[in-house]
């Protein structure tokens, strides 16, 4: 809840990750600062190869920064994650068609 995200901060050793108990995927960092980011966890089907009988395996862990609490809200954090881990359940790289958009939008600014 934004109550709770208000009143979270870091340990003294540095930053701290706390995992979202409604949506799988996203995580609050802390930062020493106490600046709080959303983050979405995912691994892509597919990048981890292919089993001998043909099943597609899961690649490495791989982590998208959402944004900054309260910039963007927890509510739209959720939303993002699960199109994110939608996307990489279907062997889709989210992280690729990040990459692209920032492309065509830096290129449409020149």
């Amino acid at each position: 809840t934004d109550e709770f995200l208000q009143g979270l901060k870091s340990s003294d050793n540095g930053r701290i990750e706390i995992a979202d108990k409604e949506c799988r995927g996203l995580v609050v960092r802390v930062n020493k600062n106490n600046t709080k980011s959303f983050n979405a966890i995912f691994r892509v089907l597919g990048d981890g190869g292919v089993t001998p009988k043909g099943k597609l395996l899961r690649g490495k862990q791989q982590r998208i920064t959402l944004g900054i609490y309260p910039e963007i809200s927890i509510d739209d954090a959720r939303q993002e994650t699960l199109l994110i881990r939608s996307k990489a359940s279907k062997g889709l790289d989210p992280r690729q068609e990040m990459r692209e958009n920032n492309l065509l939008r830096n290129l449409n600014s020149l």
